[in-house]
């Protein structure tokens, strides 16, 4: 059976000791760069990736109504709604996860992809229910252990209008849902809509967004770093790119 991050810790830790044997009481705190002068041939196949599985979970379905109301602040101007022109009000930059622990911040707004010049969140109405995508990325060491195991998921309510023109999105965002890191390994996340664009046209605009997803793995011996980019709109569709 495939070990976990976690069991692979508890075994890493055995291994170790029993590669130092008689050195392991006189050497205090063990950590990965002492593991690699007194047994090389051992972590250095343990702290390397070997390769990387990603799968697309299965889709879920977000009860209730799209909760749209935040307060804009006042960098807007009072311009009048100009609907073809599409913004992003929100973050467009935000960790995910930071040294193996997973970022919880509802203090900021996620990104989202509305007409510029809008100035409260009752100028559109007929949101969706929210949708999400979770997908799964799991890296194995050269001993074929499962070092990282990492579960998020895309966030984005579509549909969006303004008197029934235009179908636009909010709350566009990549979370952590699960994460187990092995011993030795360092794992961070990030997410990023690096643009906004209008995909319809001046006369029935279609809002749509970029999202990324990147990471980075550290160990003693390398660095390695990953990323996916998705694209949604304000139909709600969603693809890979």
């Amino acid at each position: 059976a495939r070990q976990t991050p976690i069991l692979a810790a508890l075994g890493t830790v055995a291994l170790i000791w029993s590669s130092l044997g008689a050195q392991a009481a006189d050497l205090g705190p063990i950590t990965p760069e002492a593991w690699l002068k007194t047994d090389p041939d051992r972590a250095v196949p343990y702290l390397t990736i070997a390769r990387v599985r990603v799968e697309r979970l299965p889709d879920e379905d977000l009860a209730g109504p799209a909760e749209t109301s935040r307060d804009l602040g006042q960098d807007l101007d009072e311009a009048d709604l100009i609907l073809d022109k599409i913004i992003n009000m929100g973050r467009k930059v935000w960790a995910i996860v930071e040294e193996n622990r997973p970022v919880v911040n509802v203090s900021w707004a996620p990104a989202d992809a509305v007409p510029a010049g809008l100035q409260g969140w009752d100028t559109l109405t007929g949101w969706q229910a929210p949708r999400a995508v979770a997908y799964r990325v799991v890296y194995e060491n050269l001993f074929g252990i499962d070092v990282i195991d990492f579960t998020y998921r895309i966030l984005y309510t579509p549909g969006g209008s303004y008197e029934g023109k235009g179908r636009y999105l909010t709350r566009i965002v990549a979370l952590a849902q699960n994460l187990e890191v092995a011993w030795g390994y360092t794992f961070n996340a990030s997410g990023t809509v690096p643009s906004v664009t209008n995909a319809g046209s001046s006369t029935a605009p279609l809002a749509a967004a970029e999202l990324l997803v990147q990471w980075s793995i550290d160990t003693a011996v390398k660095h390695s770093q990953g990323s996916y980019s998705y694209y949604v709109r304000g139909d709600g569709t969603f693809q890979e790119l």
